[in-house]
């Protein structure tokens, strides 16, 4: 479990590296607001509950890693049934060729019963583009983070 857990925050920082050699010009992740972060947020939850898949996980480009973590959390009979609740959120910065952007850390249930934390990632993947990191909001995967600029305080 660990060591699955590890290989996924290994692949999600080699993912974010390489998605951001492709493209152009990045927004500074300090400007990436909340609003804009729970928009894409929005989005993901929109598709996940029409079982709108691919589009789900054609959201940034990388299918089979999207694909990945809906059959990691569950497959389509996870997906959640209440939107999830924001408990904090976190600028990671840019650091040498990784991309960093806007953390949005979730708490739910997804439909098996099943409580997820997940930190879902929202990032500019060029010229203003902004897309989730991972799409699946449920999948319960946690971001290894250095530097980090909380911008939130969740209301009670």
């Amino acid at each position: 479990m660990v060591r699955s857990m590890i290989r996924s925050v290994v692949g999600l920082i080699a993912a974010v590296t390489l998605i951001s050699c492709a493209a152009t010009s990045h927004r500074d992740p300090m400007t990436i607001s909340l609003d804009e972060a729970l928009a894409v947020l929005r989005r993901a939850e929109s598709f996940a509950q029409t079982d709108d898949f691919e589009v789900l996980c054609s959201m940034n480009g990388n299918v089979s890693m999207c694909q990945h973590h809906l059959r990691t959390a569950g497959g389509p009979d996870s997906v959640p049934i209440e939107p999830p609740r924001i408990v904090d959120s976190y600028i990671i910065p840019n650091e040498g060729s990784s991309l960093g952007g806007r953390v949005i850390v979730l708490k739910g249930i997804d439909r098996q019963g099943k409580p997820y934390t997940t930190e879902f990632l929202v990032f500019d993947q060029g010229d203003n583009h902004l897309v989730p990191l991972i799409p699946v909001y449920w999948s319960g995967i946690g971001i290894a983070r250095g530097n980090v600029t909380s911008t939130f305080i969740p209301q009670p």
